[in-house]
Protein backbone atom coordinates (compact mmCIF):
# COMPACT_ATOMS: atom_id res chain seq x y z
CA UNK A 1 0.00 0.00 0.00
CA UNK A 2 2.82 2.34 0.45
CA UNK A 3 5.08 3.83 -2.26
CA UNK A 4 8.99 4.68 -2.24
CA UNK A 5 10.87 7.09 -4.59
CA UNK A 6 11.03 4.34 -7.60
CA UNK A 7 7.60 4.01 -7.02
CA UNK A 8 6.64 7.78 -7.70
CA UNK A 9 7.22 7.64 -11.40
CA UNK A 10 3.46 5.68 -11.95
CA UNK A 11 2.59 9.43 -10.74
CA UNK A 12 3.51 9.97 -14.23
CA UNK A 13 0.41 10.96 -17.11
CA UNK A 14 -3.23 10.89 -15.18
CA UNK A 15 -2.21 11.02 -11.37
CA UNK A 16 0.27 13.77 -11.56
CA UNK A 17 -2.61 16.19 -13.27
CA UNK A 18 -4.90 15.40 -9.61
CA UNK A 19 -1.90 15.56 -7.37
CA UNK A 20 0.19 18.53 -7.07
CA UNK A 21 2.07 20.56 -4.34
CA UNK A 22 -0.99 22.41 -4.11
CA UNK A 23 -2.91 19.82 -2.91
CA UNK A 24 -0.34 19.23 -0.15
CA UNK A 25 1.05 21.23 2.90
CA UNK A 26 4.33 22.07 2.29
CA UNK A 27 4.60 19.80 -0.61
CA UNK A 28 5.44 16.68 0.97
CA UNK A 29 2.67 16.97 4.17
CA UNK A 30 -0.50 16.26 5.09
CA UNK A 31 -3.87 18.02 3.70
CA UNK A 32 -4.34 20.75 6.18
CA UNK A 33 -7.74 19.47 7.06
CA UNK A 34 -7.29 15.80 6.67
CA UNK A 35 -8.92 14.34 9.63
CA UNK A 36 -8.81 10.46 10.53
CA UNK A 37 -11.96 8.80 9.12
CA UNK A 38 -14.05 7.38 12.13
CA UNK A 39 -13.34 3.47 12.77
CA UNK A 40 -15.61 3.56 16.12
CA UNK A 41 -18.95 2.67 14.58
CA UNK A 42 -17.10 -0.84 13.27
CA UNK A 43 -16.53 -1.54 16.93
CA UNK A 44 -19.28 -0.56 18.96
CA UNK A 45 -20.93 -3.43 20.84
CA UNK A 46 -18.26 -5.57 20.05
CA UNK A 47 -14.63 -7.15 21.52
CA UNK A 48 -12.40 -5.13 19.32
CA UNK A 49 -8.65 -4.25 19.56
CA UNK A 50 -7.36 -0.97 18.77
CA UNK A 51 -3.62 -1.03 16.58
CA UNK A 52 -1.86 2.36 15.36
CA UNK A 53 1.54 1.75 13.81
CA UNK A 54 3.76 3.52 11.25
CA UNK A 55 5.51 1.84 8.01
CA UNK A 56 7.96 2.49 5.33
CA UNK A 57 8.56 0.90 2.09
CA UNK A 58 11.95 -0.69 1.79
CA UNK A 59 11.47 -2.75 -1.27
CA UNK A 60 9.57 -1.90 -4.26
CA UNK A 61 8.62 -3.84 -8.06
CA UNK A 62 7.25 -2.44 -10.59
CA UNK A 63 5.09 -4.67 -12.80
CA UNK A 64 5.30 -3.18 -15.80
CA UNK A 65 5.56 0.60 -17.33
CA UNK A 66 1.77 1.59 -17.18
CA UNK A 67 1.38 4.83 -15.17
CA UNK A 68 -2.49 4.80 -14.82
CA UNK A 69 -4.85 1.71 -14.77
CA UNK A 70 -3.26 -0.84 -15.61
CA UNK A 71 -0.37 -0.01 -13.64
CA UNK A 72 0.62 -3.25 -11.06
CA UNK A 73 3.65 -3.79 -8.25
CA UNK A 74 4.36 -4.96 -5.06
CA UNK A 75 6.00 -4.10 -1.95
CA UNK A 76 7.82 -5.16 1.07
CA UNK A 77 7.57 -2.88 4.36
CA UNK A 78 8.87 -2.21 7.56
CA UNK A 79 6.19 -2.11 10.23
CA UNK A 80 7.19 0.11 13.68
CA UNK A 81 5.71 1.03 16.88
CA UNK A 82 6.23 5.26 16.32
CA UNK A 83 6.36 7.78 14.04
CA UNK A 84 9.82 7.96 15.12
CA UNK A 85 10.84 4.71 12.83
CA UNK A 86 12.89 3.31 16.17
CA UNK A 87 11.60 -0.18 16.99
CA UNK A 88 10.35 -2.19 14.45
CA UNK A 89 7.64 -4.92 15.39
CA UNK A 90 6.57 -6.31 12.29
CA UNK A 91 7.25 -6.66 8.21
CA UNK A 92 4.58 -7.06 5.47
CA UNK A 93 4.88 -7.23 1.94
CA UNK A 94 1.78 -6.95 -0.61
CA UNK A 95 0.59 -6.42 -4.36
CA UNK A 96 -1.53 -3.56 -5.61
CA UNK A 97 -3.33 -2.87 -9.23
CA UNK A 98 -4.69 0.32 -10.64
CA UNK A 99 -7.91 -1.14 -12.10
CA UNK A 100 -10.07 1.82 -13.06
CA UNK A 101 -10.60 5.45 -13.16
CA UNK A 102 -13.86 7.38 -11.23
CA UNK A 103 -16.00 8.26 -14.01
CA UNK A 104 -16.86 11.24 -11.71
CA UNK A 105 -13.96 12.68 -9.93
CA UNK A 106 -11.36 11.33 -12.93
CA UNK A 107 -9.74 9.77 -9.13
CA UNK A 108 -7.83 6.45 -10.14
CA UNK A 109 -8.89 2.96 -8.10
CA UNK A 110 -6.44 0.69 -6.86
CA UNK A 111 -6.74 -2.74 -5.44
CA UNK A 112 -4.22 -3.73 -2.90
CA UNK A 113 -3.68 -6.76 -0.48
CA UNK A 114 -0.52 -7.11 1.74
CA UNK A 115 0.15 -9.12 4.77
CA UNK A 116 1.92 -7.74 7.67
CA UNK A 117 3.75 -10.26 10.14
CA UNK A 118 4.26 -9.57 14.22
CA UNK A 119 5.41 -11.58 17.02
CA UNK A 120 1.95 -12.12 18.18
CA UNK A 121 -0.01 -13.24 14.72
CA UNK A 122 -0.68 -12.08 11.35
CA UNK A 123 -3.42 -10.53 9.16
CA UNK A 124 -4.29 -9.43 5.69
CA UNK A 125 -5.44 -6.34 3.82
CA UNK A 126 -7.12 -6.16 0.95
CA UNK A 127 -9.96 -3.79 -1.11
CA UNK A 128 -9.90 -1.23 -3.70
CA UNK A 129 -9.56 2.73 -2.25
CA UNK A 130 -8.82 5.80 -3.84
CA UNK A 131 -5.12 6.35 -4.82
CA UNK A 132 -5.55 10.32 -5.83
CA UNK A 133 -6.61 10.75 -2.58
CA UNK A 134 -3.98 8.87 -1.14
CA UNK A 135 -1.01 10.92 -3.14
CA UNK A 136 -2.56 13.81 -1.82
CA UNK A 137 -2.51 12.74 1.95
CA UNK A 138 -5.57 12.07 2.46
CA UNK A 139 -6.67 9.17 5.25
CA UNK A 140 -7.90 6.03 2.61
CA UNK A 141 -9.45 3.08 3.08
CA UNK A 142 -11.91 1.37 1.35
CA UNK A 143 -14.03 2.83 -2.08
CA UNK A 144 -16.82 4.17 1.10
CA UNK A 145 -13.58 5.80 3.00
CA UNK A 146 -15.12 3.67 6.08
CA UNK A 147 -11.28 1.46 6.20
CA UNK A 148 -10.28 -1.48 3.93
CA UNK A 149 -11.10 -5.03 5.16
CA UNK A 150 -8.60 -6.89 7.26
CA UNK A 151 -8.51 -10.31 8.84
CA UNK A 152 -6.87 -12.19 11.50
CA UNK A 153 -4.83 -15.13 9.85
CA UNK A 154 -2.50 -16.36 12.79
CA UNK A 155 -1.69 -15.83 16.22
CA UNK A 156 -3.88 -13.62 18.77
CA UNK A 157 -5.56 -12.48 15.34
CA UNK A 158 -6.84 -15.15 14.13
CA UNK A 159 -10.43 -15.28 13.05
CA UNK A 160 -10.79 -11.27 13.93
CA UNK A 161 -11.99 -9.09 11.31
CA UNK A 162 -12.16 -5.38 11.00
CA UNK A 163 -11.16 -2.54 9.01
CA UNK A 164 -7.88 -0.43 8.39
CA UNK A 165 -7.38 3.64 7.58
CA UNK A 166 -4.18 4.94 6.29
CA UNK A 167 -2.38 7.80 5.06
CA UNK A 168 1.22 9.08 3.49
CA UNK A 169 2.78 11.09 6.16
CA UNK A 170 5.14 12.37 3.16
CA UNK A 171 6.30 11.64 -0.72
CA UNK A 172 9.73 13.19 -0.30
CA UNK A 173 10.96 11.45 2.84
CA UNK A 174 13.11 8.18 2.03
CA UNK A 175 10.67 4.76 2.31
CA UNK A 176 7.32 7.28 2.12
CA UNK A 177 6.33 7.17 5.71
CA UNK A 178 2.73 6.21 6.62
CA UNK A 179 0.61 6.04 9.12
CA UNK A 180 -2.17 3.48 10.11
CA UNK A 181 -5.17 2.70 12.24
CA UNK A 182 -7.10 -0.86 12.87
CA UNK A 183 -9.85 -1.81 14.21
CA UNK A 184 -9.99 -6.08 14.70
CA UNK A 185 -12.74 -7.07 16.43
CA UNK A 186 -13.95 -11.09 17.31
CA UNK A 187 -12.97 -13.43 19.63
CA UNK A 188 -9.33 -12.52 20.77
CA UNK A 189 -6.80 -15.47 21.24
CA UNK A 190 -4.48 -15.89 23.46
CA UNK A 191 -0.70 -14.72 21.99
CA UNK A 192 1.49 -17.16 21.07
Amino acid sequence: MRLIRSRLGLLAGSVAMAVGCASLAGCGGTPAGASTPQLGAAAKGKDCIHLHFFENTTAYYRGNSATGVGAVGSYHDRLWASSAFAKQIGAGMGTFAVTSQDSVSGDLIEYSTEQDQFAGGSFVISDYFDRTLMLAGHWVGGTDGAGMYVKGTSGRYLGMTGKVVWRILSLTKTGVPTELKYVLCGKRRASG
